[in-house]
């Protein structure tokens, strides 16, 4: 049995319905949902082979490519090499999502190069990740990965191809180009390449050695700041995330394919309606709003003192997955936070009977949040009862 995750913002925040998926697969097609259903197999059976038998690697090397000063027997060489290293790739994405998560694919819809894929992956106390695969077949050939989308940090696979490799490959501009730098700007187009260097061996604090010295134009320049709160997250450095999270909120708070990111900044800060409104361009960004996004929109409106609207948000998140159970826990905080006892055992029971949770005098015990509910008519009934 499990013990129920009684503080819900602690799983969801470390990072059109499903009903719709149906008339959605006719729209783009079934194969499409069939490879996200064999990506999310992949990372479920913890399979970099079958990850990496989707790949086209050309394809994603060229777009890595697009745009930068190679010659052409080196870009031939590159390829040839993302080609070898296909399997590697396969392992280590797969690797990126936890062994116990539960892989979901939640949207497909028609993109410029071929048909996105939205998997949600469910990492339980390690919270959610996205990733938008965009998927494309030739003929009647089964649809393969040419890229994708990582919503936790901010850019598509191919930009981090790109980067590496401007890194790795000493004696070229090309990072001068990725910038977009204006001219004369040598300094920071070194600095530039050696946070690169520095990004690819993980080296935190040569990293931000550099970037503390950096002038505000490259120290803000978005590609920079995602680059900054990935390294900071990744070695947990929580002032370092805060500050790079501030920044980016200032200068790119409007940027929908950064409001997933954002919602940590506007928890830490207390914006709780500010964390509304990204989960809100979120939603217009991926072109759906699942279980989780209003999930969690109930639950800063319950921080925010608006008792009808997270209710409302609680049960629309239930009424998208009712076969998911976060989505019951986020209304079973509202309920317990705003007193509705009655209601807050309904809850429970439904996490009973339909999840691998049990309720107890002696688990629930355990949280102070929980005590006003210990002595409640509501919840003694249901444990005489049991």
């Amino acid at each position: 049995m499990r013990t129920p995750i009684l503080v819900f913002l602690s799983v969801l925040l470390t990072a059109n319905s499903f009903a719709s998926i149906g008339d959605n697969a006719e729209k783009v097609g079934k194969k499409y949902f069939d490879t996200g259903e064999e990506i999310v197999a992949a990372f479920q059976d913890r399979s970099g082979e079958s990850f990496a038998n989707l790949l086209d690697m050309t394809t994603i090397s060229e777009r890595a490519l697009d745009g930068m000063k190679y010659g052409h027997k080196d870009k031939l060489e590159i390829v040839r090499g993302m080609q070898q290293a296909k399997g590697q790739v396969g392992s280590v994405v797969v690797s990126l999502v936890s062994a116990d998560s539960l892989m979901r694919v939640v949207r497909a819809r028609h993109h410029a190069d071929g048909v996105q894929v939205l998997v949600r992956a469910n990492m339980g106390d390690l919270g959610f990740s996205y990733r938008d695969f965009l998927l494309y077949a030739k003929g009647d050939e089964a649809p393969k990965i040419i890229d994708w989308y990582d919503y936790s940090s901010g850019q598509n696979y191919s930009d981090s191809i790109r980067q590496s490799l401007i890194a790795i490959l000493p004696g070229n501009s090309n990072y001068g180009r990725l910038l977009d730098l204006v001219r004369g700007k040598n300094e920071s187009r070194k600095q530039f390449r050696d946070l690169l260097n520095a990004t690819t061996n993980q080296d935190f604090n040569t990293f931000f050695s550099i970037y503390d010295k950096a002038d505000d134009e490259l120290k803000e320049h978005r590609l920079v700041l995602i680059m900054a709160n990935g390294m900071a997250s990744i070695s947990n450095d929580e002032q370092r995330m805060i500050n790079t999270l501030g920044l980016i909120a200032e200068h790119y708070g409007d940027d929908e394919a950064l409001q997933f990111i954002l919602l940590d900044h506007y928890h830490y800060a207390g914006e709780y309606n500010k964390a509304i409104d990204a989960l809100e361009l979120m939603a217009t960004h991926m072109g759906i709003r699942d279980s989780v996004n209003w999930a969690l929109t109930a639950i800063y409106y319950n921080l925010m003192g608006d008792n009808d609207n997270a209710i409302a948000a609680g049960n629309q998140s239930i009424e998208l997955e009712p076969d998911t159970d976060f989505a019951y826990l986020a209304l079973l905080t509202v309920y317990n936070d705003t007193k509705r006892f009655d209601d807050t055992v309904t809850i429970m029971k439904a996490l009973e009977d339909g999840f691998d949770y049990e309720f107890t005098t002696e688990t629930i015990g355990e949280a102070p949040e929980f005590q006003e509910l210990l002595d409640s008519k509501a919840f003694q009934d249901w444990m005489v009862a049991k």
